[in-house]
């Protein structure tokens, strides 16, 4: 992450979680941009073409980490996607963009792109509302070719959620937290038979610390982008259903 004024740290610190988001948009201005470039990945069924991340926050690149293929999946193991923050005024924010073109091989269309990602939140020391984390994932899928020929101007913008929650904060939140992200992208329902998509995909966090306090949030492995075939969306349905439950009783206080 990169640091901001202690003006800034104020006006952060006072507004609590709201801060978060604010804080968000002034950082945007004067962020920083670095490319990565992984490549081109061969799937079963689907191809990731061109995949790369853009580092928003100046934090050292890869974020999401050297991809891997598994199957029809992509598989990212990140090691520094974090933010911490430490003290009064104290303020931390990590972003980074994935992009990648996605293209079916074979017969089979996108019909669902899904995303999943896991990771720890943990609140340490007396405080407020100010001691929190913010988590967010979103992203538009523009869909560049059908069976019956190139699509023009067909995006399908999404956000992804988090379970148990994408907001944090002392001192309901004290202690250590596990939380998953999702999306579900439903191409076939706004553009049957895609053939060839481009997935844009923002993914940032947000800590900030008072007096006596620590704020840290980092992702852990792994983040899988993923063109499940149609029987099998319904089971990731229930992975997704079975880790909220655990880490509902996790974060029971």
């Amino acid at each position: 992450g990169r640091d901001v004024t202690e003006i800034d740290r104020r006006r952060f610190w006072r507004l609590g979680p709201a801060g978060l988001l604010l804080g968000g948009c002034l950082l945007a201005a004067v962020a920083s941009h670095a490319t990565t470039i992984h490549g081109n990945f061969v799937g079963t069924n689907y191809d990731y073409l061109g995949v790369q991340e853009t580092s928003s926050f100046g934090d050292p690149e890869p974020l999401f980490g050297a991809p891997i293929i598994v199957g029809d999946s992509l598989v990212f193991t990140p090691t520094t996607f974090s933010a911490s923050a430490a003290g009064a005024f104290g303020f931390d924010q990590t972003g980074a963009q994935l992009q990648a073109t996605i293209m079916s091989t074979g017969a089979l269309p996108i019909n669902v792109i899904t995303i999943d990602e896991f990771g720890e939140v943990d609140l340490s020391g007396v405080g407020s509302p100010a001691t929190g984390a913010f988590i967010s994932m979103s992203g538009v899928v523009t869909v560049l070719e059908t069976t019956g020929g190139p699509c023009v101007a067909c995006q399908i913008p999404w956000v992804g959620t988090f379970t148990p929650s994408d907001l944090y904060g002392l001192p309901a939140d004290a202690g250590q937290t596990l939380f998953q992200g999702n999306a579900l992208i439903d191409v076939a329902s706004f553009f049957p038979n895609a053939t060839k998509v481009f997935l844009s995909f923002d993914n940032d966090m947000i800590v900030s610390s008072e007096a006596g306090t620590t704020a840290i949030m980092e992702k852990k492995p792994t983040i899988v982008i993923s063109v499940p075939e149609p029987g099998t969306v319904l089971l990731l349905g229930s992975a997704a259903l079975a880790f909220a439950l655990r880490a509902r009783r996790g974060s029971t206080r």
